[in-house]
């Protein structure tokens, strides 16, 4: 007669458990709505990892005596079925008023070069329009070279942010920037204004508008006097993307969703 040991069982389901996930993770994509595609290797290995060590726990499940398995095991089955109920969805306005906006960004890591590149490659005419592949490039260069783009024409696409600390009738539009994880997420994009606007916060628009400058009004960015904003003239509203990060590369240049 077969006799199956309990708590090897057991702890056989939870590695089966977070084995089924991790792979669903990875082959979905959903992943990337935790981390950088790039840091996608480390859970590939930790994979492979748990496939073995549930192969190896397979013949202990009929193991009856000496049993090593700890009660303390049991504290995994609720991280397990909290993956399994909750669906990511990616982080929300909610938690990004948490951090709030910065007129700041990151330093600037592309070269000149570079980073005119993408925003000539980008213009049609005397319309520029962003894209996942060059997001970060142009908001970049906008802010650090305001007055050049000055009264240029742009198409933007996001998420509507504002706070009690804009001024009225303006908000950013903008992308989350992922450069490890979802932790270290920021948001980064373009003041907009637009007379008796009704949008309201976490709504995905396409906007087009006339390049121009304003007073800073972010109290904690005492470097820069003035920031680009852009004079809305359209605004359509867009599906939410299925990843809604932009993940740098190494460079510091971004990346889109893979």
């Amino acid at each position: 007669m077969i006799r199956i040991n309990v708590k090897e069982l057991k702890w056989f389901l939870i590695l089966v458990g977070f084995t089924y996930y991790i792979f669903y993770l990875i082959s979905t994509k959903k992943l990337y709505l935790f981390i950088h595609p790039r840091m996608t290797i480390y859970m590939d290995f930790s994979l492979f990892i748990l496939i073995i060590l549930s192969l190896l726990q397979v013949k202990k499940i009929f193991k009856v005596e000496g049993s090593h398995v700890k009660r303390a095991s049991t504290i995994f089955l609720l991280p397990l079925l909290l993956v399994y109920i909750v669906n990511p969805q990616g982080l929300n306005g909610i938690i990004i008023s948490q951090k709030g906006y910065s007129t700041d960004s990151y330093a600037v890591t592309t070269t000149a070069s570079k980073s005119e590149e993408s925003v000539t490659s980008a213009s049609q005419g005397n319309l520029i329009k962003l894209t996942e592949k060059n997001y970060y490039d142009i908001v970049n260069n906008i802010k650090y070279n305001t007055n050049k783009y000055k009264w240029k024409k742009i198409t933007i696409g996001g998420f509507i942010y504002k706070d009690e600390t804009f001024p009225k009738d303006t908000f950013v539009v903008g992308r989350l920037i992922i450069i490890c994880c979802a932790a270290d997420a920021e948001l980064t994009g373009i003041v907009f204004q637009m007379n008796n606007s009704t949008l309201q916060n976490d709504q995905w628009v396409e906007v087009t508008g006339i390049i121009d400058v304003i007073p800073n009004f972010d109290k904690d960015d005492p470097v820069n006097k003035t920031i680009p904003v852009i004079k809305v003239t359209s605004v359509n509203p867009i599906a939410k993307p299925s990843n809604p990060y932009i993940y740098m590369k190494g460079s510091g240049r971004s990346l889109g969703p893979a």
